[in-house]
């Protein structure tokens, strides 16, 4: 015998009807917010954006009353360039310089073989010319300094590296080396403090999302994957305390491989401090394949430091620990340093630093290939470079 279909009374059917308004006028779910925490920068973004927001992973607190001469020595003002990992001895040095001769001698052999045309410079040439480089003054300048004038507890990201010298504001890296960096005068719950805080303003500042509204958000932790267990218990209490709607840990391999459209492949992540390599394989990541090796982005911008120094670089008064001058070695060498051997002989290059005091714009002489960052006031130089 047919069931008998129960008629639905009227009324029910009309607050059915209503349901699907009444969802679309109230509270929606928010999309995913992906968080991609580095040593040297944070990558934070919505999961349907393109491309993330890369910033700084830098953190400056105010520092009220007198300095404590411990506490700056904790800071540091990390600079975005490490400073050497073991002590470089005489030894090393020599090692150093026989490698670069060796390169260069393959780098002939190897235009030689190709039947590349170029001239040969003497070092002593071109390093002679940049020794008598000096800098043309000029007032006008497209970036500035940190704008304090609100007297701000702290401030993140790009703004850290652009703070006025004696500002009164110590900088942090909360990450160094792929982990929690805790300095001596500090506790792992005040390093945990300063990433609630750089995270919390990077997506407020970033992604223009009020705090309020973390409540409607997913969000996603990409972490590498050999890293500590304790690490990532604490990276996810942060996470807890920003009060997400929910929360998930993925690793950095894993994802990178879907991105792409691939379910194997072997991952090799270039980061600023660490190099991590892992095979992939049916979208599982291998432990038996997971290597870490302590050198990255930041080292090849030590050695290309190294090199232009060898050329008589101009700007005698640039400083590794300083986070300006960190800035400009790293833009100098993403606009230098190629994978192209055809290319050598002389280049003519310019670029712009910050000046302590103010002066006059005068005359250019040279073709600007890159500039690096400017102040209110900035010194332009300009310098030679010989591929090897």
């Amino acid at each position: 015998m047919p069931r008998k279909t129960e008629k639905k009374a009227p009324q029910a059917e009309q607050e059915q009807d209503e349901l699907p308004a009444q969802n679309e006028a109230g509270p929606t779910q928010r999309e995913a917010i992906i968080l991609h925490p580095g040593s040297s920068y944070l990558y934070v973004g919505f999961a349907s954006d393109s491309a993330p927001q890369a910033i700084p992973h830098l953190i400056a607190y105010h520092q009220s009353g007198p300095r404590d001469p411990q506490q700056t020595n904790d800071a540091e003002n990390p600079s975005l360039v490490l400073e050497y990992k073991t002590e470089i001895t005489d030894e090393l040095k020599s090692q150093r310089e026989e490698g670069l001769e060796a390169v260069r001698r393959a780098l002939k052999d190897y235009r030689r073989s190709l039947d590349v045309a170029g001239r040969d410079v003497d070092t002593a040439e071109y390093t002679e010319f940049n020794q008598r480089q000096g800098p043309a003054e000029r007032e006008s300048s497209e970036l500035s300094l940190t704008d304090l004038s609100g007297n701000p507890t702290f401030v993140i990201g790009s703004e850290v590296l652009y703070l006025p010298p004696d500002s009164g504001y110590q900088v942090y890296k909360p990450i160094r080396n792929g982990r929690l960096h805790i300095p001596p005068s500090h506790s792992l719950s005040s390093v945990l403090s300063m990433l609630e805080d750089l995270w919390t303003h990077a997506i407020e500042d970033y992604l223009d999302l009020p705090r309020k509204e973390f409540k409607s958000c997913q969000v996603v932790l990409l972490v590498p994957d050999a890293i500590d267990r304790q690490l990532l218990k604490e990276m996810m209490n942060v996470v807890f305390r920003m009060e997400f709607a929910a929360a998930i840990l993925h690793q950095e391999s894993v994802c990178a491989t879907y991105s792409a459209g691939l379910s194997s492949a072997c991952v090799v992540d270039v980061g600023d401090e660490v190099t991590h390599i892992c095979c992939v394989e049916d979208g599982m990541s291998n432990p038996n394949t997971r290597v870490i090796l302590n050198y990255g982005g930041s080292d090849i911008t030590r050695l290309f430091y190294w090199l232009v120094n060898q050329s008589g670089f101009p700007y005698r008064e640039c400083r590794r620990d300083s986070c300006l001058d960190g800035v400009l070695l790293q833009q100098l060498k993403e606009s230098i340093c190629h994978m192209d051997a055809t290319q050598h002989g002389v280049h003519d290059y310019q670029f712009s630093v910050m000046s302590k005091t103010p002066g006059k714009i005068a005359g250019l002489r040279h073709k600007a290939v890159g500039r690096g960052p400017l102040g209110s006031h900035g010194r332009l130089l300009s310098f030679v470079l010989l591929s090897p």
